[in-house]
């Protein structure tokens, strides 16, 4: 496993972290507990030391909090907190103290404010977790109670992009704008956050399935609501679908070569610190560690993928 600084934190954070919204169901399908621990397990033997989660994803912190109680590794994990009621300090602390007790730790590595964009657009939503008696106070607070360490915020691109231009955030983290069919990230994101030093953590390496399952399958799962509705426009819609076409085509059809690529093309944009992975069992985390250390994409063959 190889592994990357996050920003500010000094953090050093395997490229490849565990996604636990896996283990919310819902739209992201059923899943066996049993098979989830074991999957947390093995990743963490094999050098995973990253670990998402949120207060929002049903079962998740539960789970997680049962698969490492015997666990006496190091690891980094990051939780998350809905601002969609756009809560004060007190009931933001409330809900952390939730989050602990469930995940059976006493403190969390790294706080984030999870899909600011409820609140409103670009730095309208950061403006309101950062205000007076907000949000952004609570998690200073459980910073200096030493129950957080560093804070963040998780979501849709633009409100994530503007938190970060702010300098009070330490991690980002958004989803679907870099992999294969969308790497948007790149244009304002990135640059802007290795410009302010903090870490980037970037989901939706599959963009939610549509690089890792049949076709048939994601558009079932959309319907039930997989993705966001502004991420599912009908002008989205034709840009991913006309994409998917070409890059399948790119790898003859074969699924797990595109699973395969898809990590690659991710892990080789150096400005992202980890790329989250949701992985149900352990033969999905075999498959997707055994990407690491294969050898990353070169400038050419990136630009000749962006081109397809």
């Amino acid at each position: 496993m190889r592994y990357r600084r996050l920003g500010r934190t000094g953090l050093e954070v395997s490229e490849i972290g565990l996604g636990g919204a896996v283990y919310a169901g819902t739209s992201h399908g059923p899943f066996d507990e049993a098979d989830a621990i074991a999957a947390i397990h093995t990743a963490l033997e094999n050098g995973v030391n990253y670990i998402d989660t949120s207060r929002h994803y049903g079962p998740s912190e539960e789970i997680i909090g049962k698969a490492l109680t015997d666990y006496t590794g190091e690891y980094i994990i990051s939780t998350k907190i809905s601002p969609r009621q756009n809560p004060t300090a007190a009931e933001t602390i409330a809900g952390v103290e939730e989050s602990l007790a469930t995940l059976q730790r006493s403190h969390v590595d790294i706080l984030l404010a999870h899909d600011i964009q409820h609140l409103g657009e670009g730095a309208n939503a950061v403006e309101s977790i950062l205000q007076s008696g907000g949000m952004v106070e609570g998690f200073r607070q459980l910073q200096r109670e030493g129950r957080v360490r560093f804070i963040g915020v998780s979501g849709r691109l633009a409100e994530v992009t503007a938190a970060v231009q702010t300098g009070e955030f330490d991690v980002a983290l958004s989803f679907n704008r870099f992999n294969l069919l969308d790497w948007s990230a790149e244009e304002a994101l990135l640059p802007q956050a290795e410009a302010h030093n903090v870490g980037v953590v970037m989901g939706g390496v599959f963009y939610q399935g549509f690089l890792s399952l049949p076709l048939e399958l994601v558009l079932e799962r959309v319907e039930k609501g997989l993705l966001w509705a502004w991420d599912w426009t009908e002008e989205r819609r034709n840009l991913v679908l006309n994409r998917l076409e070409t890059v399948r085509e790119y790898v003859d059809n074969d699924l797990v070569a595109l699973r395969r690529l898809a990590v690659q093309f991710v892990l080789s944009e150096p400005r992202i610190s980890a790329a989250v992975i949701g992985m149900k069992g352990v033969a999905e985390v075999r498959e997707n560690l055994s990407v690491v250390g294969t050898g990353d994409l070169d400038a050419e063959t990136v630009a000749r993928l962006k081109a397809l």
